[in-house]
């Protein structure tokens, strides 16, 4: 993309991948913090989120249904890595579950694809799992 002056412009996608990154890391925040409306302030409009074994959630309101309503402060997401171009950015980590008793929770390592709007908020999201 070209400037009027001339010089080369980064186009949208090269813009909106930082900042797709930087909403995925507070998507993991929120998300354990047990905070609805930081979560769904992140979220596109026509969102939809595929988790394995789930029907597909269309929207913010059947996304927090998704991923546990009301938000559970009983879980944490620790990101290994995060990759981030053009409108995708691929999350890899753990996800941990405390258990109610004191003792172990249960973990499960993952793979989150998300797809950004225009203006960086999350399109959609695919999330893939490791079994052993």
């Amino acid at each position: 993309m070209f400037s009027q002056a001339g010089g080369v412009q980064p186009g949208p996608s090269a813009t909106v991948a930082p900042i797709g990154a930087e909403h995925v890391r507070l998507f993991y925040h929120y998300l354990d913090l047990g905070d609805v409306e930081g979560l769904v302030s992140l979220l596109d409009p026509d969102t939809r989120f595929r988790y394995p074994g789930r029907p597909t959630a269309r929207g913010p309101s059947q996304v927090v249904s998704l991923l546990g309503r009301p938000l559970s402060t009983h879980t944490r997401h620790s990101l290994f890595k995060t990759v981030a171009e053009g409108d995708t950015v691929v999350a890899i980590g753990r996800f941990t579950r405390e258990r109610e008793s004191k003792g172990n929770g249960n973990e499960t390592e993952f793979v989150d694809v998300f797809t950004l709007s225009e203006h960086g908020l999350l399109l959609a999201c695919r999330r893939y799992r490791w079994v052993e």
